[in-house]
């Protein structure tokens, strides 16, 4: 069995207006983004795989370091194949652009659902990823996760609420 790593950071940086919004509309919650993280054991280093400065990219884990504040990670179990898969997919998508609009869509759902209406995502489903959906998206249809949720509509928040509620993922505050 092979081991990747779900993880939740914020930026070290006091003045972050771009985090300080998601997390305010994701009710406060001490994260703005989730990635995650493999670990080569031939080049004895760990990768960050997440969609941030404007693409999806992979980062290595001493400049990540540097920028992001780890608030907590849950370790997940995989076999070979489905690792695999899941690099395939992040070889497949990296380079891809940050989904900026969809994000903005997030923020509008969320702010009509204070008025008591519901509204899909108006902007989901366009060329690229956020964080979240592209960490739903391995979870989801690479892994195969059973997370009821929408991917184009994940937050944050709600794959730490799904993590931190399924049986086996493991991990440290």
């Amino acid at each position: 069995m092979r081991k990747i790593v779900i993880g939740f950071s914020r930026p070290k940086k006091f003045w972050a207006p771009f985090s300080w919004l998601i997390r305010a509309f994701d009710g406060f919650s001490p994260y703005s983004h989730t990635y995650v993280r493999f670990r080569s054991e031939k080049y004895d280093r760990s990768l960050i795989y997440q969609a941030s400065h404007l693409m999806v990219n992979l980062m290595g884990e001493r400049v990540f370091g540097q920028q992001a504040l780890i608030v907590r990670e849950f370790d997940l179990e995989i076999n070979d194949e489905t690792l695999k898969k899941v690099m395939t997919f992040a070889i497949d998508n990296a380079g891809e652009p940050y989904d900026l609009k969809s994000v903005f869509g997030i923020a509008m759902m969320k702010i009509v659902a204070l008025f008591g209406k519901r509204i899909k995502n108006p902007f989901g489903n366009g060329r690229g990823f956020f964080c979240s959906e592209l960490v739903g998206a391995i979870l989801v249809e690479v892994i195969d996760t059973r997370i009821y949720l929408s991917i184009p509509t994940m937050t944050p928040r709600d794959i730490y609420e799904a993590l931190d509620s399924m049986p086996g993922a493991g991990g440290a505050a």
